[in-house]
């Protein structure tokens, strides 16, 4: 029984182990999930109908755009 009881010990020792590295991971996914955040503060959107801008830069017939 005590050999059993050990296994288990350790067997949850590791499970712990392994539920902290998860954690750790969790930490920083959200550290650098804040970051983008606050950077893409400043990032404007995109129209929904971005065609309009696309004509100003590519060039029309004559050759003309992308000013």
């Amino acid at each position: 029984m005590k050999t059993e009881f050990g296994k288990f010990g350790e067997a949850l020792s590791a499970v712990k182990e392994k539920i902290d590295q998860a954690s750790r991971k969790i930490e920083d996914v959200d550290v650098r999930s804040r970051a983008i955040t606050k950077k893409l503060r400043d990032v404007e959107e995109l129209p929904s109908n971005p065609q309009p801008l696309l004509k100003d830069l590519l060039p029309d017939e004559e050759g003309e755009g992308l000013e």
